[in-house]
């Protein structure tokens, strides 16, 4: 009796050292990928920062080519053209998932016709894929419009078209659905709008299906694993639910839900005036600014830009040469365009902040890559000091730069 209570005494011991032993690397291996995250984030903020400016010029100096492109005969070249400012729009998402990734970076939402979203990224798309797969949209007229972030939203579909085709190395269809949704006591209580992708591609086994939104985890012979994980955290992100179906050797569906909402044509996004209209009614020709920009790339095309609407340009290479050179030309600048992210300890905002206890009735425009607020970094709600994301587009710099010339006219 004595020795069977005593093996079962070892064995209960063996049991909890089992159970203590599974729980530490349980631990641990929670701690391994938190560190790991954490680097990955740290490594996709650091690219996403050199990667705004390089688009930021390739945007700006493909406009120039663009304008010049109206008095060209040749339609390819043209295309060319469009396809090369299509790519750029696309990668400025790609950036807005890293930032996202990166850290808590906000996405700017309004409100959207999901079909819009997804014709307008049709021509895409279908550049995206080999000859042998067809690409067919069924959307529904009746679906109603959806809160999003529309860069995210096309970064949502593109990496599920990506994932759709590589399922397909032999070709087949890829199909891409929108529609209305009414209420649904099970899984949804108000209206949604559903897009929905599927493939005929060789589908995902069942013991796998379960672990395809897990980060670092990839059914496909070479990924990092991160493009799912990314699309589900983006679709929370938009309090939206997304599910996926498969069958090996039938193919593959996603189904996304965005709540629905009500709209009236004030709040509906509406489309921006053609650049020669923008840019014949908000003139900043004879005004003299300042850009501070330490990427060289950038700072030449900014003062381009800034040249060939008729402005007279002074430039600095750093927040820190900026406030040395200040004193000489304070009295002749009408705003000042600032990088945020700059060496030699003067950040953009630190430079805000000292021109502004100056003069604070000068115009100050701050870029960066992160959607940034000039109130969150201690500037107050201030009109006559704005923030622009990169990359941007001339035409956005030209409106940001005259509303802030106009705010110190009349302020």
């Amino acid at each position: 009796m004595e020795r069977l209570v005593l093996t079962t005494t070892l064995v209960a011991r063996e049991a909890r050292l089992v159970q203590e032993t599974e729980r530490r690397i349980s631990a641990e291996e929670m701690f391994y990928h938190s560190r790991k995250l954490n680097c990955t984030g740290q490594l996709a903020g650091g690219i996403a920062h050199d990667f705004n400016n390089l688009l930021t010029v390739i945007q700006g100096h493909t406009g120039f080519v663009e304008m010049a492109a109206r008095s060209w005969t040749d339609p390819r070249a043209i295309e060319s053209i469009e396809l090369i400012q299509n790519a750029a729009s696309q990668s400025v998402g790609l950036v807005k998932l890293l930032l996202l990734f990166s850290r808590d970076q906000k996405a700017s939402f309004e409100t959207l016709d999901l079909n819009i979203v997804v014709g307008d990224s049709s021509k895409m798309i279908r550049r995206m894929v080999e000859e042998t797969i067809g690409i067919r949209l069924e959307l529904d007229p009746e679906a109603d419009w959806i809160r999003a972030d529309k860069g995210i939203l096309s970064q949502i579909l593109m990496n599920l078209v990506v994932n759709a085709r590589d399922a397909m190395p032999k070709g087949g269809e890829i199909v891409i659905e929108t529609a209305h949704r009414p209420p649904d006591g099970d899984s949804h209580h108000r209206p949604c709008v559903m897009l929905t992708i599927s493939d005929t591609g060789c589908g995902i086994l069942k013991s796998e299906l379960a672990r395809v939104f897990d980060p670092f985890y990839t059914t496909k012979p070479k990924g990092t694993g991160l493009g799912l994980a990314n699309v589900a955290g983006l679709v929370r992100q938009h309090s939206g639910v997304i599910d996926i179906s498969s069958e090996p050797g039938r193919g593959t569906k996603v189904e996304i839900l965005f709540p629905a909402v009500k709209t009236s044509a004030a709040d509906r996004t509406k489309p921006s005036p053609p650049e020669s209209i923008a840019n014949e009614k908000r003139s900043i020709r004879g005004s003299r600014v300042f850009p501070v920009e330490d990427e060289s790339a950038v700072r030449k095309l900014v003062k381009k830009l800034l040249e060939m609407q008729g402005c007279t340009v002074i430039e600095a290479s750093s927040g820190k040469q900026a406030l040395e050179i200040w004193p000489e030309v304070c009295d002749e600048v009408s705003v000042v365009v600032s990088d945020i992210i700059m060496p030699e300890g003067v950040s953009g905002w630190d430079l805000a902040k000292q021109l502004y206890q100056q003069r604070p009735e000068l115009g100050i425009l701050l870029t960066g890559g992160y959607n940034e607020k000039p109130e969150d970094h201690g500037l107050g709600n201030t009109p006559n000091i704005a923030f622009l994301q990169k990359p941007y587009e001339a035409t956005k710099l030209q409106n940001n730069l005259f509303d802030l010339i106009q705010e110190r006219k009349t302020g």
